[in-house]
């Protein structure tokens, strides 16, 4: 009823509108005004990385993609000593097995890597950003999202970043030039990815430099803000 009755219809992605317009068989016009990042809060740090430090953080639940990191982790510890994977954010319970998440994500890997794999619960975000800082690369294989901050966190602060390639993803990245995006029901891609970043840093820093440049020039504050000031004009004269 809402939706029907509205003046105008805003959306954080294209694909949310479009799905859910499609879900009430609506046919009407929307605008797009992506999810805003501070990128005076977010931006390069200067703590050291950790040499094969792996992080996905927000909630640990499997919509977030975190079992088939999970599984893509497991293939990685078994060629190399190197990788550590941490999980940061507050352990869900599963909707289909009723288990926790967390206890899942041990299942999927080999009990001889368990001390590799951490979990933080959720932190301040002061300290969030100190995480992001430290680790080599991020991983965000996500199965659902709207337009995703913690995709935009990472971007901003230059970081090398695998995420998934479905819905709303082309909008925010773009395959090999801010990150590397695969099919997150595809462990093996996933692992690729990873391991591919790891090995070659220098490529992964240029990737993060990019995100940045892409994230400022898109969904900075400063843009974004007069672009909803002017849809909201927009209404107001309707």
């Amino acid at each position: 009823m809402a939706l029907r009755g509205a003046t105008a219809i805003a959306s954080v992605s294209a694909f949310t509108a479009e799905r859910t317009l499609s879900l009430f068989g609506l046919s009407t016009t929307f605008t797009v005004l992506p999810n805003p990042i501070d990128t005076s809060k977010f931006q390069p740090g200067t703590e050291a990385v950790i040499a094969g430090s792996i992080l996905n953080f927000g909630s640990v639940i499997r919509k977030k993609g975190v079992l088939a990191l999970a599984k893509a982790f497991d293939q990685m510890a078994r060629s190399s000593e190197l990788p550590q994977l941490t999980f940061l954010g507050n352990d869900v319970k599963d909707s289909q097995t009723g288990k926790s998440t967390r206890s899942l994500i041990l299942a999927s890997i080999d009990s001889r890597f368990h001390s590799r794999v951490h979990f933080i619960d959720a932190v301040p975000y002061d300290q969030v950003i100190s995480h992001i800082e430290k680790a080599a690369v991020i991983c965000l294989p996500s199965f659902a999202e709207a337009f995703p901050m913690t995709w935009l966190e990472a971007m901003a602060m230059e970081k090398g970043l695998v995420t998934s390639d479905i819905g709303w993803a082309k909008e925010l990245m773009i395959d090999g030039e801010t990150g590397l995006m695969v099919d997150p029901k595809e462990p093996k891609a996933l692992a690729a990815a990873l391991e591919h970043l790891l090995e070659y840093p220098e490529q992964s820093k240029t990737m993060g430099k990019a995100a940045r440049a892409h994230l400022m020039a898109h969904f900075a504050m400063e843009a974004l803000t007069a672009r909803n000031i002017s849809f909201y004009n927009q209404v107001l004269k309707k």
